[in-house]
């Protein structure tokens, strides 16, 4: 029961051994057609969302997308070295919800 990992790792190691160029090969293929496709996604995915809300807040969008991807790029990037600042920007502003029953 103490050895079986140890064989299983072996055997992974033999298989990269033999096939590892090849796996290489496919996982850079792949990425190379993934990433590209994903952004292009998301800027056409956004805009025709936006577009099909009739174009209403498409500058505001744009101009307030970069803050929430660039904070969290920052805290993945951070999360060991130091505790993530959860203040929230002073140029976003949340419309105040009144909850009457």
């Amino acid at each position: 029961m103490y050895y079986a990992p140890v064989g299983l790792f072996a055997y992974f190691a033999y298989l990269v051994g033999v096939f590892g160029p090849e796996l290489l090969g496919s996982y850079v293929r792949a990425m190379v057609l993934y990433y590209p496709v994903a952004i292009l996604y998301f800027f056409v995915a956004s805009l025709l969302c936006l577009f099909g809300a009739k174009g209403v807040g498409v500058r505001r969008f744009w101009k307030n997308i970069i803050l929430p991807p660039s904070l969290l790029l920052q805290r993945e990037a951070a999360w060991r070295r130091s505790p993530p600042t959860w203040k929230q920007p002073a140029r976003q502003v949340y419309p105040k919800i009144s909850a009457k029953s």
